[in-house]
């Protein structure tokens, strides 16, 4: 009889530790999951896959000598080492030059012709 009275008891307080544990690890999941967006924002905004298009038209390009280092003049957010942009490329239909971060899933696209950055973000879809 003892042994059973002793058993009941011993798990139910065990129950009330281990519910006691999840409640706070939960708790503290939630606080982060609403405080970390609330602290450091939403991130990058998500690129829809269909490059901008030029906003002028019939000037003269910029090549990619020219186009590199006007977007490392720009020194656009959330680039730390150029190293990190292994993607260069011309989208002659757009007028536009992608520079991807491909480890990282993201783009910018700058105007062929004015070097201005036209979109950035996310890629949706690898």
């Amino acid at each position: 009889m003892k042994l059973k009275q002793l058993l009941s008891k011993g798990s139910r307080k065990i129950h009330r530790w281990i519910g006691l544990y999840f409640a706070v690890v939960v708790l503290i999941y939630t606080v982060e999951a609403f405080s970390l967006t609330a602290v450091f924002g939403a991130g990058l905004p998500t690129i829809d896959g269909s490059p901008p298009v030029a906003t002028v038209e019939n000037m003269e390009l910029l090549d990619i000598a020219q186009a590199t280092q006007t977007f490392k003049n720009l020194q656009p957010e959330g680039v730390n080492d150029w190293n990190e942009i292994n993607e260069i490329a011309y989208l002659p239909q757009a007028g536009v030059y992608r520079f991807a971060d491909t480890a990282r899933y993201i783009e910018r696209y700058l105007d062929a012709s004015s070097g201005e950055l036209l979109k950035y973000g996310f890629k949706a879809a690898p």
